[in-house]
């Protein structure tokens, strides 16, 4: 009965070890819980010749801009968690994946996507895609 016990404690320490493994490894999207571990984000696309952005800024600095139109309040923090949550940004995040997801919900002319992000360590990740096919 002891040897199975400690197969057991040895079982458990050892998913224990994995789970807390995968969680350093595998990169985690940037959600609206997680978007508070952001230092900040800055996403601006063209589309049909029109600049939108979209900006966080720790602690609780929002704005979003369609325009000429600029929004500061909840309908901004609104807008700009559920863009983050569309491009599903992370360290393991590709450009063509963002651009993707952007032209499926919205943007199917999207002439230009430029997302900067510093995670809560400070690190910058920055993504660019320009269409090769707009008029210049």
């Amino acid at each position: 009965m002891s040897k199975i016990m400690n197969k057991n404690k040895i079982g458990y320490v050892f998913i224990a070890f994995i789970a807390m493994f995968l969680s350093v490894v595998m990169p985690q999207p940037v959600t609206e819980a997680s978007l508070m571990q952001s230092f900040s984000v800055k996403i601006t696309v063209i589309d049909k010749g029109v600049e939108h952005e979209w900006e966080y800024h720790s602690p609780s600095k929002y704005e979003y801009e369609t325009g000429e139109t600029v929004i500061k309040n909840e309908k901004a923090k609104t807008e700009v968690e559920k863009m983050m949550k569309l491009l599903n940004i992370s360290e393991k995040a590709t450009v063509e994946e963002m651009v993707d997801s952007l032209k499926k919900n919205g943007f199917e002319t999207i002439e230009r996507l430029d997302v900067r992000w510093m995670n809560g360590e400070s690190q910058l990740y920055t993504w660019v895609w320009e269409n090769d096919q707009r008029e210049k």
